[in-house]
């Protein structure tokens, strides 16, 4: 018997071709529209939690590094990275190697350009760094062992 998550990706698997391409397009896209959809609800939420924790109406600042609010929008990006790993090995077939092996080669470009150019400012916590440089790669490999994990569960159930 199918369960609804995977009717869903049998669905969209066999409408879609699976392969590199499919999974190249589809992981950034699963991962902005999750990311929309994490936002807009912790958005919504957010100054009820505030005003149950802190007693006082919410306001407006800038997000302090290591912060509350900082860590939450950390958590967040690492569940839409966690939908983006799933998303990939759903669609991506045999070719899932590839995929990550690009998307791998990308995430340590765009950290070596962050580290040159950008980066934390002074005084900045090497352990938040390295929180910012690895959860989206951590992420992925939960997603990637969550799908394998349950594809594999149920082809024993069936």
């Amino acid at each position: 018997m199918k369960t609804p998550r995977r009717a869903l990706f049998s669905m969209l698997t066999n409408k879609l071709s699976t392969g590199f391409w499919t999974g190249f397009l589809l992981g950034p896209i699963s991962f902005f529209l999750s990311f929309v959809v994490f936002a807009f609800s912790y958005w919504a939420v957010r100054p009820f939690v505030w005003a149950a924790m802190y007693q006082q109406p919410y306001t407006s600042r800038v997000i302090a590094e290591g912060s509350g609010e900082w860590w939450s929008i950390q958590i967040l990006w690492l569940f839409c990275s966690i939908v983006f790993g799933f998303v990939v090995t759903a669609v991506s077939g045999r070719s899932v190697g590839a995929v990550f092996s690009w998307f791998a080669a990308l995430w340590i470009t765009y950290c070596a350009l962050g580290a040159i150019f950008g980066g934390f400012g002074p005084g900045a916590s090497v352990w938040l760094y390295l929180l910012v440089l690895l959860k989206t790669p951590i992420g992925a490999a939960i997603g990637f062992a969550w799908w394998n994990q349950k594809s594999n569960f149920s082809m024993r159930a069936e």
